[in-house]
């Protein structure tokens, strides 16, 4: 199997821990499916190595490019989507790890749902050690995971608005179902979050595959836990949830409205913010605010 032969595409965004990054390589190229060719996306990473860490892999399936000016999260995210020229693509995060039956499953289930825009599989947490875990956000995410293998419309929306059930990194993408520049640079957060109701608000699907086939690194240097610390997670998900209220409401999705007016698990989240600590003032207050009132 040459690069070219390839139609599913995996996208490293990279900004540092190497060492990390070995280790997602390393769990890309012992896949048990060789359909593939992936590109580690450098975003003008301040920690060298990680061409060298390609080059090393010796395989010619996976390549590097490196920005010559950092596009932050958002920015880089959409360049890992049009950089393997590929039918499908997942944003493998550099600091997570595949199963060996990863890209076989996910093409698998792309194959089963040629409409869907997303292929969400399961996932398993590690901590920052590669141990596995179980949060109580884990736990709820495995119950509140649906038997249906599709999301659309109104209730699918609302499922997502009430529990974010799903694993963000672990899911893959057919770009051409997808908008242009998906993840909006506005947030810090929750790009996936919109995309994801951007893509169920105009009519696309969202395929479900319970296969355990990720394992998604919990630990205290990612983006996710310094924005929960900075309360920015939480002010982001209020402020998108609303806009998706106003969306809803517009295009008659009763489910979906109230789900997002409610939004639990975002309040959830907050009150497990809150109660951690993080910094104080005016964001501390807000997030209070945001835990004790749906408006």
């Amino acid at each position: 199997m040459t690069p070219g032969d390839a139609t599913f595409g995996v996208a490293i965004p990279f900004h540092s821990r190497l060492d990390y990054l070995e280790e997602a390589l390393r769990s890309l190229v012992r896949q048990d499916d060789h359909a593939w060719r992936a590109v580690v996306v450098d975003d003008a990473s301040e920690e060298r190595g990680a061409r060298e860490l390609v080059d090393g892999l010796r395989d010619e399936r996976v390549t590097y490019v490196r920005n010559e000016r950092n596009l932050g999260l958002a920015g880089n995210f959409n360049r890992c989507l049009r950089e393997p020229g590929t039918d499908t693509v997942a944003i493998l995060h550099a600091d997570d790890v595949l199963e060996r039956g990863y890209v076989a499953t996910v093409r698998a289930a792309h194959a089963r749902h040629p409409g869907a825009a997303c292929v969400a599989p399961g996932a398993r947490a590690i901590d920052a050690d590669g141990r596995p875990i179980t949060t109580i956000v884990d736990r709820v995410k495995r119950a509140r995971w649906p038997r249906d293998p599709l999301l659309a419309g109104d209730e699918g929306l609302a499922r997502l608005m009430h529990t974010w059930f799903v694993y963000t990194p672990a899911i893959s993408y057919r770009p051409a179902l997808l908008p242009h520049d998906p993840f909006p640079s506005r947030w810090q957060q929750v790009m996936d979050v919109e995309l994801f109701a951007d893509v169920l608000l105009s009519g696309g699907e969202i395929a479900l595959e319970p296969t355990v086939v990720y394992r998604y690194r919990r630990h205290a240097g990612t983006t996710t836990s310094a924005n929960a610390r900075a309360y920015t997670r939480l002010a982001e998900e209020t402020a998108l949830a609303r806009e998706i209220e106003r969306r809803a409401a517009a295009a008659g999705w009763s489910r979906t409205r109230r789900a997002a007016r409610l939004r639990w698990s975002v309040r959830a989240n907050g009150v497990v913010a809150v109660a951690s600590g993080g910094v104080g003032g005016p964001a501390r207050r807000a997030a209070v605010r945001d835990v004790l009132r749906p408006r």
